[in-house]
């Protein structure tokens, strides 16, 4: 069994990603008031709206799919639309059975070079699903 000390000496060195994450939050926010950032969202909601998308999927690995728990009750509370957060690898293994045109689904990866996070994306896109990246490295995805 470990001592205490074991394990506090392991936590000091383990990289702590959220913690670091919650810390950049002011900044990141920021970043999304700008005008680039205000227009990428602006389009994904016109294609929402365009699209009649009657579900939301939100997908993420690690402190990612964290943040996509996050996301489903924000998600609720804005729109009048089921969305529902998984993790990305189980998506396509054990895909809902109702993805369709009108599904959109959001896919949340911090380097954006998560394996399987393509796979996923070109799954949804085959049954006419409308795909959203959202990663912390434009152009990964």
């Amino acid at each position: 069994m470990n001592s205490t000390k074991q394990i506090l000496e392991k936590r000091i060195h383990h990289p702590y990603w959220i913690y670091e994450s919650m810390q950049m939050i002011p900044d990141m926010l920021t970043q999304c008031l700008e005008d680039g950032v205000q227009s990428q969202v602006n389009a994904v909601v016109e294609q929402l709206q365009y699209r009649k998308i009657d579900k939301i999927f939100l997908l993420g690995r690690g402190s990612s799919y964290f943040a996509t728990l996050s996301l489903r009750y924000l998600f609720s509370a804005i729109v009048d639309i089921p969305v529902s957060a998984s993790v990305t690898n189980l998506f396509d293994t054990y895909p809902p059975r109702n993805i369709n045109k009108k599904t959109a689904v959001f896919i949340l990866s911090t380097s954006g070079k998560s394996e399987g996070d393509k796979q996923v994306i070109q799954f949804a896109k085959s049954y006419g699903a409308y795909t959203v990246a959202v990663t912390d490295i434009e152009g990964t995805i």
